[in-house]
């Protein structure tokens, strides 16, 4: 309980950051995009070639082709998304290397948002929040995810932006 006073706002805060930034409402539409294609692709492959299971006690039907596929596929959505957002949208100017490291980082800490959720509802004995998404335990875990993926978008542009600077 304790821990959820202090963690939800101070990840969630982090909202207001991305969102201040210049084209901040782009910066939100991204990491909801990235954050979202990170689940489905992850499920979505491992459903369909995983074989070999991670052995998360939290999450037993993970598996390795599951994760390294469905980075493969959300890096590849993220930046259709962006090639279709900057082909008709004044979006922040950034290479495909840049923004395919922006998936990268996002997709590990989509991962470390699932994973971290997945523990809190064992511990409580949830054992779904929802279907009303495919690929995502419900519109509940995006949330979850999101609470990681929301600041590591942050820093990782203000990290971009600064590097530039120099």
């Amino acid at each position: 309980y304790t821990f959820s006073i202090v963690y939800v706002p101070f990840t969630f805060s982090h909202l207001f950051l991305l969102y201040s930034l210049e084209n901040g409402l782009f910066y939100v539409w991204l990491v909801t995009w990235a954050t979202a294609m990170s689940d489905t692709a992850g499920y979505f492959m491992g459903k369909t070639f995983g074989r070999h299971k991670v052995g998360f006690g939290v999450s037993p039907n993970k598996t390795y082709e599951g994760y390294i596929l469905g980075c493969f596929l959300q890096m590849g959505l993220v930046a259709a998304f962006y090639a279709v957002a900057r082909a008709y949208f004044n979006v922040p100017q950034y290479s495909y290397p840049e923004i395919l490291v922006f998936g990268f980082v996002v997709y590990l800490a989509s991962i470390l948002g699932d994973l971290t959720e997945s523990l809190i509802k064992r511990d409580s004995g949830v054992k779904d929040s929802g279907s009303l998404i495919p690929g995502h335990g419900g519109v509940l875990d995006l949330l979850d995810a999101m609470l990681i993926t929301i600041p590591a978008a942050y820093y990782y542009f203000y990290i971009v932006q600064e590097l530039r600077a120099i």
